[in-house]
């Protein structure tokens, strides 16, 4: 975040609903970014499905963009960066480069526009089979971060 290290973080957390592409939910997003920088917010948090909401599973699919060539990501990154401010996207719908899974993202972007922290969610609706759960500790830079991790 900007300031000392102990001045107090004003959150800004966004509600709206995405629309069904990235380029749609973009057009009216970023101006809530602005804005809430404006207004002193130094982090700002998105929603779950921050970017768009898809119709069904081949929307989805179609719509996802792939890690590392994403322009939304960017585009976000190049917000926080240019407001001084960090941004939190709740959710981000993305294709891993290399496998081609969906994953529904978490990411942090720092104030200087860079990713500092991201967590892949598990949901169990999607777990199949699970016999237990148990978490696992690992850490990502100076956090500090407990995964769930299902296994059959």
């Amino acid at each position: 975040m900007t300031g000392t290290p102990d001045a107090p973080v004003q959150v800004a957390a966004l509600q709206y609903c995405a629309a069904g592409t990235a380029a749609e939910t973009l057009s009216f997003l970023l101006p809530m970014i602005t804005r809430a920088a404006e207004d002193g917010a130094t982090l700002v948090c998105l929603p779950e499905a921050a970017s768009f909401l898809a119709a069904n599973r081949t929307s989805l699919r179609e719509e996802a963009e792939v890690e590392g060539n994403s322009p939304t990501l960017d585009q976000l990154c190049h917000h926080a960066a240019g407001h001084g401010i960090a941004i939190l996207a709740g959710s981000l719908m993305m294709r891993r480069r290399e496998d081609d899974v969906l994953v529904n993202r978490t990411v942090l972007i720092d104030t200087n526009g860079g990713i500092c922290a991201h967590y892949d969610k598990i949901h169990m609706f999607d777990a199949n089979a699970v016999s237990y759960t148990h978490l696992r500790a690992h850490e990502t830079r100076e956090d500090l971060v407990c995964r769930l991790v299902l296994e059959k």
